[in-house]
């Protein structure tokens, strides 16, 4: 397959996963009243089609546009050539012993030497011919590269502060065990706390981690209680695997706007659905607002929170996550 023909392909399935997620918009804007978690399960299908496009191509519409043929203006053309070549071919001869140069043929075809000078051009002449197809398709594939890099940096980040960590004591291993219980949840979790990190997160699939910050020794039971809920609603609803999806599609799609919108609203919707989980498991909404905005006010620059990382209270999100706790 030549590279046009792959760029051709990259594309469509950019177009088709445009619209995909252009709907997805539509009917998460339709239900805005609905509860997050089912604007969630919209946005985290969403991506996974755009993932699936190039794989479901066989049964959807095939958008390649096809070459339009037009014979009778291409005969027409080749009638003009002709006129054109007719007296020239007469000419030719007379040319040719005037001069003394051979001149190129009826058909178009160059003489020796002149081919011969073409064939020398040397070690440029296949970068010459490189069309704008193969330039295009090598700066998506560098964008590709660079974003994968990017999160593999991120996770690199998070492995670091993982290390550091200190496994939680006291209080934390108890309200682990029935925040878990509340919650639902029969996979093991790691509990840690870091002076490298000023926000509660989460992260991983098969072994969850809860990183927690230093500080978080002095809070009040209920605020721990709180917080718990909610990293491990994360861990329940499979959150941190979401985010690598929505990470992976946004690398191969990453010139369509419309990829990196879905994958910010996947992780603003599963933030309230988690919210609401908290309130359902008999959180007070003002006394749950109130714990947020305190723990986001006291963010303090220790450390920058890995790309992938399920933080609690970022501030970018702040406002409507409240907005929605307290309606």
């Amino acid at each position: 397959m030549s590279a046009a023909q792959i760029l051709l392909s990259l594309l469509v399935a950019a177009l088709k996963a445009g619209v995909l997620l252009a709907l997805a918009a539509g009917l998460a804007a339709a239900l805005r009243r609905a509860p997050a978690r089912t604007r969630h399960g919209l946005w985290a299908g969403a991506l996974v089609g755009a993932l699936l496009v190039p794989m479901l191509s066989p049964w959807v519409p095939d958008w390649t546009i096809a070459a339009v043929r037009m014979p009778a203006l291409a005969r027409g053309f080749e009638g003009a050539a002709g006129a054109v070549a007719e007296p020239l071919r007469s000419r030719r001869g007379a040319a040719s012993a005037e001069w003394g140069v051979a001149l190129p043929t009826a058909t178009g075809e160059a003489p020796v030497a002149a081919r011969a000078v073409a064939g020398s051009a040397g070690p440029w002449e296949g970068l010459a011919r490189t069309g704008p197809a193969s330039w295009l398709l090598g700066l998506w594939l560098l964008g590709c590269a660079a974003s994968v890099g990017w999160f593999l940096r991120a996770l690199a980040a998070a492995r670091r502060l993982e290390r550091r960590a200190v496994a939680a004591d006291g209080a934390w291993p108890g309200q682990l065990m029935e925040a878990r219980r509340l919650v639902g949840l029969r996979r093991h979790v790691r509990l840690l706390l870091s002076p490298e990190t000023a926000m509660p997160m989460t992260w991983g699939w098969l072994r969850p981690v809860i990183l927690m910050p230093a500080r978080s020794r002095g809070w009040s039971s209920e605020r721990r209680r709180i917080v718990l809920l909610h990293e491990l609603s994360h861990v329940r609803r499979g959150d941190w695997l979401l985010r690598l999806l929505g990470r992976l599609v946004c690398s191969i799609y990453w010139l369509n706007p419309l990829v990196w919108l879905a994958a910010r609203r996947l992780a603003v919707e599963q933030e309230i659905a988690c919210d609401e989980d908290v309130v359902a498991l008999g959180t007070r909404p003002s006394l749950y607002a109130g714990h947020l905005l305190a723990i986001a006010r006291s963010r303090a620059p220790i450390a920058a929170t890995p790309a992938h990382a399920l933080d609690m209270a970022r501030r970018s999100q702040m406002e409507g996550r409240l907005m929605s706790i307290l309606e």
